[in-house]
């Protein structure tokens, strides 16, 4: 405790506590568990990317429909360069290679190209605005400038009147950049002090020239945007495929392989397939490219205790360069990573449900009375129930006349539309939303979806839909959730009520005395529902798995799993987030694992994913070949599940 005086010097120790030794802590993590599943969520993303490459500028259907959105390998071209596997600042270095200087040699007339083409954009006249006047590549680097001025504060966003026409013209690219910052200076929205303007009196033009070289003085030793110039280098064929294979092994992200290489400068190996191959043997990981997909979770729960088992996020990091000192090169690598692998995905990644919420808006209809086990509902497809625009159910040819068990194992969207609707008071055309939402919430809370998930980490806070009960039946609208609370949700399911805090703490030891304190996971609460509420879900769940359009990949496991698949989709430009919770063994369930894999495009990968997590922890003779087995497409291959 110390005290101050006016000036912040230290005047007095008040008072000082030595450290002590702090207690040893055990977790519940199982190690083995936890490098397996690891190394499994890798090899299946991989998997979903070779799947998805392209040997073009093409990415298929992307910004029209997410179904069939592909990775041009370009992108992945460009990813060596944006994501910093090839150190871009390496190749003006006195040791540098022939290739290296050669490609440094390229960048520094793309540069100059840059440079012009962005003073000609940013010229006091130019109006140019919109995709019809700019290039792509062009528009980025504005971006890139009007974001630079608003990180190193020259543009003070906190001043800014979002409802000023101008403002919104700009934001609505109605309005060009140089129009723009002029405007900001006339609006006392730029920090004239940061320009070093002083007290001289300036005209609009003399500010705005400031301004300008400000910008460029800030361009020329920035390395995001030589990342830009490097993305318009290798799409418009500047640095070729080939050549960013070969930088590749010039600076050692690649052990020496002089086959490898002859066979690239001879053209005896494309650089498309050299790159399928490099994913494939995990030399090159979609956690270092960072395209889409590049990111998932994996938990695994002790459904009669409620602690976890396995906490997966990939890609992770080596928190071995942080240890007694900070790398600050590995640090500022992994930091400006687009893969993000300092986010724990587990606890920190939010996503839509999608149809891993059926069972719970299943168990709410089923509890108010609104239906019976045996009830049915024909899916008409179309649900008109409500206002334009319907929502329609995911099979065009609808799924027929079924009940709440065979609309879990079908995923049909209709059935569950009409429970949203129902719990809503629904009649004829019109619903109370706000009671329908109430009761979804009062089933969610529950579940523990309300709340934090009880993990002893940081954890963002969940969202359950407060819009639209139809489409929140499903899980759309805006319920949004971290896997971890997926995990607490549907490990109350196999448990049947027992709704925990989910915890990683097992036991802590004093260090002195080595006394022993051992920690339980705390029920939250207990659900109390009808048992034929239990069973129809349960077996809804069983048939999915069993009966459904995934069966074939659960055809050799272990045990007999209960699960339930959910597509979420983010935007019609990128992949939808696939989305698998289940338990095992479905008679006597010991643990539940919850999988999502980010942008992973359809269900049936999670679930694949989930399959050989069980054959892992369930069938020790198949261990060691799962773990040998190499990247390979998904096994339902590019079939595409819209739940």
């Amino acid at each position: 405790q110390l005290v101050l005086n006016s000036a912040s010097r230290i005047t007095k120790v008040a008072n000082r506590v030595e450290a002590t030794v702090g207690n040893d802590v055990y977790l519940t993590i199982d190690s083995d568990l936890q490098k397996s599943c690891y190394k499994i969520l890798e090899k299946k993303i991989a998997g979903i990317l070779i799947s998805k490459l392209n040997n073009s500028k093409d990415a298929g259907s992307k910004g029209v429909t997410a179904t069939n959105i592909r990775v041009p390998i370009y992108d992945v071209y460009n990813a060596i360069f944006k994501n910093n596997l090839v150190d871009i600042t390496q190749f003006d270095d006195s040791d540098a290679t022939g290739l290296e200087k050669s490609v440094y040699s390229k960048y520094q007339s793309a540069f100059s190209s840059a440079n012009s083409r962005l003073k000609s954009q940013l010229a006091a006249s130019n109006r140019q605005c919109g995709k019809e006047q700019i290039s792509e590549n062009m528009q980025g680097y504005l971006d890139h400038v009007f974001g630079l001025l608003k990180t190193k504060k020259i543009i003070m966003t906190d001043n800014i009147d979002k409802t000023d026409k101008t403002y919104i013209r700009f934001t609505n690219r109605k309005a060009s950049l140089s129009e723009f910052l002029q405007y900001a200076i006339a609006k006392n929205w730029v920090n004239l002090e940061l320009l070093n303007i002083g007290d001289a009196y300036y005209s609009m033009e003399e500010i705005y020239d400031k301004l300008i070289k400000y910008i460029f003085n800030q361009l020329s030793d920035d390395i995001e945007y030589d990342k830009l110039i490097y993305h318009e280098m290798v799409y418009d064929g500047t640095v070729s495929g080939k050549e960013v294979c070969l930088l590749l092994y010039d600076q050692g992200v690649l052990k020496k392989d002089d086959k490898a290489v002859g066979a690239l400068k001879s053209g005896g190996l494309s650089p498309f397939g050299f790159m399928i191959e490099k994913i494939r043997s995990l030399e090159i990981t979609p956690g270092q490219l960072g395209l889409e997909p590049c990111s998932g979770s994996i938990v695994v729960t002790d459904v009669n205790t409620g602690k976890i088992k396995a906490l997966v996020s990939y890609p992770s990091y080596d928190n071995n360069k942080f240890a007694n000192s900070v790398d600050n090169d590995y640090f500022n690598k992994i930091n400006t990573s687009a893969a993000a692998p300092l986010i724990n995905r587990t606890t920190q990644q939010k996503t839509a449900p999608g149809s891993t919420y059926k069972m719970l808006t299943a168990i709410a209809a089923l509890q108010e009375g609104v239906i019976t086990p045996y009830s049915t509902v024909k899916d008409e497809v179309t649900f008109k129930k409500i206002g334009l625009p319907y929502p329609k159910c995911w099979k065009s040819s609808g799924h027929g006349t079924i009940n709440v068990t065979q609309a879990i194992r079908d995923s049909c969207n209709y059935f569950f539309y009409e429970m949203g609707f129902l719990l809503g008071d629904g009649h004829g055309n019109s619903v109370n939303n706000e009671k329908g939402l109430a009761q979804l919430k009062k089933y969610a809370t529950m579940f523990g979806l309300n709340d934090t998930s009880g993990v002893e980490l940081t954890e963002f806070a969940p969202n359950i839909s407060d819009y639209d009960c139809v489409r929140s039946a499903i899980g759309q609208s805006n319920n949004s959730f971290t896997p971890i609370q997926l995990s607490r949700y549907v490990t109350a399911i196999a448990n049947r009520g027992t709704c925990y805090n989910l915890s990683i703490l097992d036991r802590t030891e004093d260090a002195i005395t080595k006394e022993v304190k051992q920690s339980s996971a705390k029920v939250k609460n207990t659900i109390n529902i009808l048992g034929s509420t239990w069973d129809a879900v349960y077996e809804g769940m069983k048939k999915v798995v069993n009966d459904g359009s995934i069966n074939k990949l659960f055809k050799d496991s272990p045990v007999q799993v209960a699960g339930k698949t959910g597509t979420a989709q983010e935007s019609k430009s990128k992949p939808d987030h696939a989305l698998f919770v289940s338990f095992a063994p479905y008679s006597k369930p010991e643990i539940s694992v919850t999988t999502v894999i980010a942008n992973g495009y359809t269900s049936s990968n999670a679930a694949e994913l989930a399959s050989d997590v069980y054959t892992y922890y369930f069938d020790k003779k198949s261990r060691n070949k799962l773990m040998k087995q190499k990247v390979s497409a998904p096994k339902m291959g590019t079939k595409y599940f819209s739940d």
